[in-house]
């Protein structure tokens, strides 16, 4: 988890805060001792900016959602902060506004 985080952003401390907040998290508990993962795949770099982005979903946490899309050649990381659970509608309203601002589409 920590060297996931140190690929998008780094502060002072990042990895004792990651340690901190996976200690206080009941979920995180909870698959501690999961089985290991599949080997992941590796992807090719792309040759321009948003010709491959990452999507997803991050919470509840402290009362939020956060949709998160990351550039995969940039590594580019646009987060919008939701006061509520997303659906569709709300997820597609906020990657055209991402796309629009980035001149994607």
């Amino acid at each position: 988890m920590k060297q996931l985080a140190r690929r998008y952003c780094i502060w002072k401390n990042i990895d004792k805060d990651i340690e901190n907040l996976v200690k206080s998290c009941k979920d995180c508990s909870s698959v501690k001792h999961s089985p290991a993962k599949a080997p992941l795949h590796l992807w090719d770099l792309p040759i321009n900016n948003w010709d491959r982005i990452y999507i997803d979903y991050a919470g509840p946490f402290q009362g939020f959602h956060y949709l998160i899309v990351v550039d995969a050649k940039s590594r580019w990381v646009e987060i919008k902060v939701l006061k509520r659970s997303p659906n569709s509608e709300i997820t597609m309203k906020l990657l055209n506004e991402i796309f629009q601002r980035m001149d994607i589409l």
